[in-house]
């Protein structure tokens, strides 16, 4: 039996992603493009699900030839090396209100380097700021969440990346249409005890990111993995009661 969907703040946000996509595809990044263009080292940074989406930043400005680095907001915050003179950082926070990603934005200020932070409309009154999308109606984010790749996928196309114009993210947004139409939710049983999401690479980030949705979300236990990751060592807990979601690229990508 085809399952129904119910009319949650989740679904509209879910739903909201496109037009977002199609709107930041066009927003003038250039003046925000040159604050990091002279830094020899990019740190993107971010709690949870703004990690995620600091990880394929970094991996996005990796492919315009910045020296672009992740990490945790926690982490950089405690006990991150000292900021460089040539260093510019990124802090992505849907809310503005993450004291990790705050303690970040202090000390990226404080040392005097360039700063550049991804939030929501609204949020905060901060001069450096690339503001997204309106705060999410839901606690699962997820509009925030492809708001801020897409400004990230912006940014570095204008600093070099042969992808990522607004072209591609046109067509990006066109495909979450697709997706929204027809998710394919019939084809993933629910697994009797546990979800494992497993992709390589980038989609490696997404099965993390995919498995937190479902926990939040569907409050069952579900992991995202490293395809390595999985097969060496954390596939053996693993059973006939769990299931597993491979996520892979379109048929034009190299796997």
């Amino acid at each position: 039996m085809p399952r129904t969907f119910q009319e949650t703040a989740l679904h509209r946000m879910i739903h909201a992603q496109a037009e977002a996509v199609d709107r930041l595809a066009e927003a003038d990044l250039a003046p925000v493009a040159e604050r990091l263009a002279g830094a020899r080292r990019v740190l993107l940074l971010g709690t949870g699900t703004s990690q995620h989406a600091a990880e394929l930043g970094a991996m996005m400005l990796g492919h315009a030839g910045v020296d672009a680095r992740w990490s945790s907001a926690a982490q950089f915050a405690r006990w991150g090396a000292p900021l460089r003179p040539d260093d510019a950082v990124v802090v992505i926070t849907h809310t503005a209100e993450t004291a990790y990603a705050l303690r970040c934005r202090e000390q990226a200020l404080a040392a005097g380097v360039p700063a550049v932070s991804i939030t929501g409309v609204g949020t905060a009154d901060w001069p450096e700021a690339v503001e997204t999308v309106a705060k999410e109606q839901s606690e699962t984010y997820t509009v925030s969440y492809t708001a801020a790749l897409t400004v990230l996928a912006g940014l570095a196309h204008r600093l070099g990346a042969a992808d990522y114009g607004p072209e591609q993210l046109h067509r990006t947004a066109e495909a979450i249409r697709e997706a929204g139409r027809d998710p394919g939710l019939d084809a993933v049983a629910l697994p009797a005890r546990a979800l494992a999401v497993i992709g390589a690479g980038p989609w490696g980030v997404t099965a993390r990111e995919g498995a937190l949705k479902v926990r939040e979300a569907a409050r069952i236990l579900a992991e995202g993995y490293e395809s390595e990751l999985y097969l060496h060592g954390s596939a053996v807990p693993f059973g006939a009661a769990d299931g597993l979601l491979l996520l892979e690229p379109g048929p034009t990508r190299t796997a």
